[in-house]
């Protein structure tokens, strides 16, 4: 902010003899240049006219205060919307006062809220050293529909009279309005958080619709097999897990049934996950 130079081209105060002011009203006083807020003390000297029998200066100390400016008094630039991108938006904005510019990490610390899923988001602007207080300045971010949906696998098994919850991938990753629907509800049903109810022996097609108009499909076959029955023994104990451990790491050839039955966590594949899961059910875990 400009600095503070003060001429004045008359007397600050007067020295009054039968009502007149007995000082030169010629003088001039320059206040030095301050520019950081706070309270300052200056000296301002007068002479005595001459038809007076005063020879000496007159000295006074003089204060004056420069106060913080309050940013509710600054005019901040305008800020558009943006489209989500799944990422932090942070756009820039300028602070003016009376002709002068306003810097980031001089005058104000500039800050974000919610400011990367769809929505109203917040600048937050706080004075700091020779400014003070804290305005917001409010943007929008609207839902974009450049995206896609997918599953991360083609199929799924579900045990007959079991659910499972299944969601889409959607590329970048933020929530939208999902549809779900069953190609053959008699074998398995979906409701619209996802879950799937296995109903009878069979295959439907489940269909995930996303609110632009995209879809992605999987293949959903409903089994009798017991779940973690690695060696169709009927029931779930120790040597489950031994095999479940040999077939994914290749110590026993891999088939249908072992799929079928190995694949706890529903991911269309057996993985590592699935063996902690097959232990979780053995020991009560879930």
């Amino acid at each position: 902010m400009q600095s503070p130079s003060i001429t004045f081209d008359a007397p600050l105060f007067m020295i009054m003899y039968n009502h007149d002011n007995i000082l030169d009203a010629s003088y001039t006083s320059i206040v030095p240049e301050y520019k950081d807020a706070g309270t300052y003390t200056y000296a301002i000297s007068a002479r005595p006219r001459e038809e007076y029998k005063y020879n000496r200066y007159n000295r006074k100390d003089l204060q004056f205060t420069i106060n913080k400016l309050n940013l509710v008094n600054v005019t901040v630039t305008d800020v558009k919307d943006y489209k989500y991108t799944g990422k932090d938006i942070t756009p820039e904005v300028t602070l003016t006062y009376d002709g002068y510019t306003l810097k980031e990490g001089t005058d104000y610390n500039l800050s974000y809220k919610n400011n990367k899923n769809p929505g109203t988001a917040t600048i937050v602007l706080e004075g700091i050293n020779n400014c003070e207080g804290t305005i917001t300045k409010e943007f929008e971010i609207t839902q974009s529909n450049v995206y896609d949906i997918s599953f991360d696998y083609d199929n799924i098994n579900v045990p007959l009279n079991t659910s499972t919850v299944i969601k889409p991938v959607i590329t970048p990753n933020f929530d939208v309005n999902i549809t779900y629907t069953s190609s053959n509800p008699s074998v398995a049903t979906i409701d619209q958080t996802g879950t799937v109810t296995a109903l009878k022996k069979g295959t439907t097609t489940i269909t995930a619709r996303a609110t632009n108009g995209k879809s992605a499909t999987i293949t959903v076959t409903v089994t009798d097999y017991l779940m973690g029955d690695m060696n169709n023994s009927g029931r779930i104990d120790i040597t489950d897990i031994t095999v479940l451990v040999k077939v994914l790491y290749g110590m026993i050839d891999t088939n249908d049934y072992y799929l079928a039955v190995g694949d706890m966590n529903h991911s269309g594949r057996l993985d590592i996950t699935d063996i902690t899961v097959l232990v979780k059910t053995l020991y009560g875990l879930i």
